[in-house]
């Protein structure tokens, strides 16, 4: 199924931040990028994880309204494609620094990890993700941290 909502993108420039944000009424958030390229891809990405997640856990999504006030900003549409076996594939896959946290070991250990086919894993956008479940099982198991003790 297709979902498009109006965002709201406004040109920042200020001592913090010199780029795009993109407001979404209907979703009360907004992303933001530094070029335009950038923001167009968080804004995508913004909509694929919260109607994912609605689809996901069950909950109502939004219906898309248009027409907001858009102050000094463009209105723009963006348009994505959402299912429930997309929502649940897009959830089944985790940033290395989330496996990291739920770990509790380093960023690095866990790109070794799936380098070397210890954590399931894929790369998209130049970015490593790893399975979910092979985080959560792992966890579960307690796996020991550490090197293991070298035999004499």
């Amino acid at each position: 199924m297709n979902y498009t909502y109006e965002g709201i993108i406004t040109k920042e420039v200020d001592g913090s931040f010199d780029g795009y944000s993109i407001v979404f009424p209907d979703w009360g958030g907004a992303t933001c990028g530094r070029t335009l390229e950038e923001a167009a891809h968080m804004a995508s990405d913004f909509l694929k994880a919260h109607i994912s997640s609605c689809l996901v856990e069950g909950e109502i999504i939004p219906s898309p309204s248009f027409n907001h006030d858009i102050g000094k900003g463009t209105r723009i549409y963006v348009t994505i494609e959402m299912n429930q076996e997309k929502a649940e594939e897009y959830w089944a896959w985790m940033p290395v620094q989330a496996a990291a946290e739920i770990l509790g070991i380093t960023a690095g250990r866990v790109r070794v990890m799936a380098s070397s086919g210890v954590l399931p894993s894929i790369r998209e956008h130049g970015k490593i993700y790893v399975l979910r479940a092979a985080v959560e099982e792992r966890k579960a198991r307690g796996a020991k941290r550490g090197r293991p003790a070298l035999k004499s």
